[in-house]
């Protein structure tokens, strides 16, 4: 290991670490380290707030994220997550035409998908859904 390297590495740390060769290996090892995994973690933070862009943004067409995914994928546009968080910020009529598109492709799933919650809904007698014999 070159000495030099090391010590021209560790420059600029704190205390012993920048002079002392032993304790500047020390530093410079656990440095590289952490420069390595927050490289990893820096992509895992930014794919987490365009996830939670384009879902914030979809929730007003009544989709939640992973749903609207699921479809989004199937549409076969070629945007990526960036894109389209990027969309949803910046150009709101864009991504809403991506949305309502979407929407409007799967529109049959999404009522096949939503119909048996409406059916099962309707079995149950509530005040809100008393007929006017009930009432009486």
């Amino acid at each position: 290991v070159d000495h030099a390297k090391i010590l021209r590495l560790s420059k600029g740390y704190r205390g012993a670490a920048n002079n002392i060769f032993r304790c500047a290996i020390q530093a410079v090892h656990r440095a590289q380290t952490n420069q390595y995994k927050d490289r990893r973690n820096r992509k895992r933070s930014y794919r987490t707030l365009w996830i939670a862009r384009i879902n914030a943004a979809i929730q007003y067409y009544g989709l939640n994220y992973s749903r609207f995914m699921g479809y989004y994928t199937k549409t076969g546009i070629a945007l990526n997550r960036k894109m389209l968080a990027e969309l949803a910020v910046s150009e709101p009529i864009s991504f809403r035409a991506i949305a309502l598109y979407t929407l409007q492709e799967f529109k049959d799933a999404e009522a096949a998908r939503i119909q048996p919650a409406i059916e099962r809904k309707q079995l149950w007698v509530t005040r809100d859904n008393l007929t006017d014999e009930q009432i009486a």
